[in-house]
């Protein structure tokens, strides 16, 4: 059975029958009859309907993550943290690393060392280094850190990719691919 999402204030309007006058049916064209025996097939065959509907219009349940990456969208920065962010931008990598930084919001800190991590290793100190560089490794071979993919997925999927491209899809792909491996002999335990 197909069906139509109508939407507030756009075409097609649906209205109660009791508000339309003869003139408006004549002027529209519609054929009432054929309106109500739609509708009482609608009535006799709600089954059919009521589950495909509940099945689209389901919420569909995201898992709930740790990871402030991907809290991104749980929530808008206050004016105060992101006054804090406008600021950090503007500071060199050596005085973010010598202040120390209070957010109303607990994924900033967090999420202020991955910014410095990725734009500004070499202003990590030791530990610093040492905690992303662990970071690093979960997140590219553990599934539960956030990346979509681990490593070894990645190249599984490059590797199913390489046997229908093209010349110059599998150079783009190899390059990827050493790029992986890069990041493996990188980050290897």
């Amino acid at each position: 059975m197909p069906l139509k999402l109508v939407h507030v204030n756009r075409c097609p309007v649906l209205a109660p029958l009791k508000v339309l006058r003869q003139t408006d049916v004549q002027r529209l064209g519609l054929d009432l009859d054929g309106c109500q025996s739609r509708a009482a097939a609608l009535r006799e065959n709600r089954q059919g309907w009521s589950d495909k509907l509940e099945e689209i219009y389901r919420e569909e349940g995201f898992a709930a993550s740790e990871d402030p990456e991907q809290q991104l969208y749980d929530g808008f920065l206050g004016e105060r943290d992101r006054r804090l962010c406008e600021r950090i931008r503007s500071l060199s990598p050596a005085e973010l690393a010598r202040q120390t930084w209070v957010f109303d919001d607990s994924r900033l800190a967090e999420l202020l060392f991955r910014y410095r991590a990725r734009n500004f290793p070499e202003a990590l100190s030791e530990q610093e280094q040492l905690r992303w560089h662990r970071f690093c490794q979960c997140r590219l071979s553990e599934p539960g850190w956030g990346a979509p993919n681990t490593l070894a997925q990645f190249e599984q999927e490059m590797q199913q990719f390489l046997a229908s491209a093209t010349a110059e899809q599998q150079e783009l792909l190899q390059q990827w691919l050493h790029h992986g491996q890069c990041l493996r002999t990188r980050y290897a335990t």
